[in-house]
């Protein structure tokens, strides 16, 4: 049977977008796995700010960084203001963030309280509804969830698990939502991280290799062959 082809989008990265035959297949679930300070944030930001540039709507899920730099991140990335995307319902930042560090101006969509997986996942239900990532208007677009490291580090495996599922599945339904899923390597057991991989269509990796930034992608559902060999990261 042929496979069927999937309407390609831009990640952010050339080499990446090479790897992956042409760019990431639209609604793909994609595991971004590597070892601390590899880029890892970096990359979903380019990420969302290569949708934002397409006109896609977008949802950054902030665990790990203070959305304000975010925020800052992205729009230097845009060359404007990342509020403006926010004003036409581009744009939205789910913050499980700024509950731990008591910060004084959470975002909108914020955790209040005793984190929880379902707080999450109700946060980003509502924060879609206003950018027509729902499945009423199902425009597609992009998510970010950075990261699962820190979800691991308070729940149970089989509750991360729940939390990842439910997302990756809505990405049809939703009109073909892409969703990056970051995790830092060395932090949970190999057969933990392949628990996440059975979730997800593939899996981009990001390493230090002597004084460079390289990547690879594995476990591609969409191509029958891995390409394990390291390639600079532009």
């Amino acid at each position: 049977m042929a496979r069927k082809e999937h309407t390609r989008i831009c990640s952010g990265s050339k080499v990446l977008d090479r790897l992956a035959g042409g760019g990431i297949p639209k609604g793909m679930d994609i595991l971004l796995y590597g070892e601390i300070s590899t880029a890892k944030s970096a990359f979903c930001r380019r990420f969302i700010a290569e949708g934002l540039k397409h006109g896609e709507p977008c949802i950054y899920v902030a665990l790990d960084e203070d959305p304000v730099r975010v925020r800052e991140n992205i729009s230097a990335l845009l060359g404007r203001n990342v509020s403006e995307y926010e004003k036409r319902n581009l744009f939205r930042i789910v913050d499980a963030y700024s509950w731990v560090a008591d910060l004084p101006n959470p975002e909108r969509f914020a955790v209040k309280g005793r984190l929880t997986t379902d707080k999450i996942d109700a946060l980003v239900d509502d924060a879609s509804a206003e950018i027509g990532q729902d499945l009423g208007a199902r425009k597609g677009g992009r998510r970010a969830v950075d990261s699962l490291t820190s979800l691991m580090s308070t729940f149970s495996m089989p509750t991360v698990q729940t939390f990842v599922s439910r997302i990756a599945r809505s990405s049809s339904e939703l009109g073909g939502v892409t969703t990056l899923f970051v995790l830092e390597k060395g932090t949970i057991d190999e057969m933990a991280v392949n628990n996440i991989r059975y979730l997800l269509d593939g899996e981009f990796e990001l390493a230090k290799l002597g004084r460079s930034l390289k990547t690879r992608i594995r476990n591609m559902k969409w191509i029958d062959t891995e390409i394990t060999a390291w390639k600079k990261f532009d």
